[in-house]
């Protein structure tokens, strides 16, 4: 799963150039199995997206439990505990924004091939889907920039593909 954001932030890049701050990181440990895996490994494919110079997490700490208005799922989102301990999220976190400081974090290999969205549709659940099943990872684009040759070149395109493939 934290591969499928990831290639969708890669794909969604519109340049890779200008800045772009991802907000609201983060998942509920309830959804996977290893919420520190999956997001420790979202994290770092995050900061090494082009552009990528800011991240900003759901919440600092956890929330305590004394507190009962919220769903299950948002107790135990933050990077501290409730005690203000780091949790191994937290280190993953601090860890990865010192590399986003020092410039240190690499950049991916740009997609070479693109998924055209007709001008209506929106990358929803159904799109996604087809992206997925497609042999390689592949970048997103609007239907109206295919024929624009100097937005294809600085993004790195040299094939597009029909949505939906036919």
């Amino acid at each position: 799963m934290a591969d499928f954001l990831v290639q969708v932030a890669l794909a969604s890049q519109p340049d890779g150039v200008r800045p772009a701050w991802v907000q609201e990181l983060g998942v509920a440990p309830e959804w996977v199995s290893d919420p520190t895996g999956y997001s420790g490994e979202l994290l770092a494919a995050t900061v090494a997206t082009p552009s990528v110079d800011g991240i900003t997490w759901w919440c600092s700490h956890d929330v305590d439990r004394r507190f009962s208005a919220f769903a299950n799922l948002e107790y135990e989102l933050g990077l501290l505990t409730v005690g203000n301990e780091v949790k191994p999220i937290g280190r993953v976190f601090s860890e990865l924004a010192e590399q986003v400081r020092s410039g240190a974090a690499t950049a991916p290999e740009p997609r070479r091939t693109a998924l055209v969205l007709p001008p209506d549709r929106i990358p929803d659940l159904d799109v996604m889907a087809v992206w997925l099943q497609q042999p390689e990872p592949m970048a997103l684009v609007r239907a109206e920039r295919r024929h624009d040759a100097a937005y294809m070149a600085g993004r790195g395109i040299e094939q597009l593909v029909a949505f939906p493939p036919g």
